[in-house]
């Protein structure tokens, strides 16, 4: 279940450490105050390492708000409709 909580914390100005396997990665990872990380708990705490290093204070103009939670949502469930035709199950 995806309950927005990238958007939300994005939408307030705050940085975001997030995996870079997950589905919305891909729209977020550009933007200001996102850290993309491996799955490893040394990786995480590199990328935390980073956005602490990294804070001056709450993004003012957040990019993801030119997103309504429809938009993005669609442009997720487009992302995991193209990732879905790259996958064979008789390979």
């Amino acid at each position: 279940v995806w309950g927005l909580v990238v958007n939300e914390a994005l939408a307030s100005g705050l940085h975001v450490v997030l995996s870079k396997y997950c589905t919305v990665s891909e729209l977020v990872g550009p933007m200001d105050g996102v850290f993309l990380s491996e799955t490893s708990p040394e990786s995480l705490a590199e990328r935390m390492s980073e956005s602490k290093n990294a804070w001056r204070g709450p993004i003012l103009n957040p990019e993801i708000i030119q997103y309504s939670p429809e938009v993005f949502a669609q442009r997720v469930l487009n992302i995991i409709e193209q990732n879905s035709r790259k996958i064979s199950f008789f390979d």
